[in-house]
């Protein structure tokens, strides 16, 4: 039975890893992203290459295929998109995507970040 210090070692609660207080634009626009009266139905995020800062890479108001034309094979991406029931009101989804051609080392980071519930 672990106790003192060793036992607070697995009760620690850890960020995401991603730092999204580098771009003063995410919360914004992730906030309008939910927001069912906004035209925003998506948005992305990427991390810059070699450190955990995350920058709005794109948004819109298009739909799947304008959020899916913003996606290439190089990088890392994380986001979000709505899609309007027919029954009225929305579903909301987030996702993440790595290229086929980002290394195996940037693949192995990017699988270490988690959701941020603070």
């Amino acid at each position: 039975m672990l106790t003192g210090e060793s036992k607070s070692l697995y009760l620690l609660k850890k960020g995401s890893g991603i730092d999204c207080d580098t771009d003063s634009s995410i919360m914004g626009k992730w906030n309008e992203l939910r927001n069912d009266n906004s035209n925003i139905n998506w948005m992305i995020i990427i991390v810059k290459d070699g450190t955990s800062e995350a920058n709005l890479y794109a948004s819109g108001s298009e739909g799947l295929d304008e959020m899916i034309s913003n996606i290439n094979d190089d990088n890392i991406y994380y986001g979000g998109f709505r899609i309007n029931l027919k029954s009225g009101g929305s579903k909301f989804y987030h996702f993440s995507m790595i290229g086929s051609n980002v290394s195996g080392m940037k693949r192995g980071k990017s699988s270490m970040y988690k959701g941020n519930n603070n």
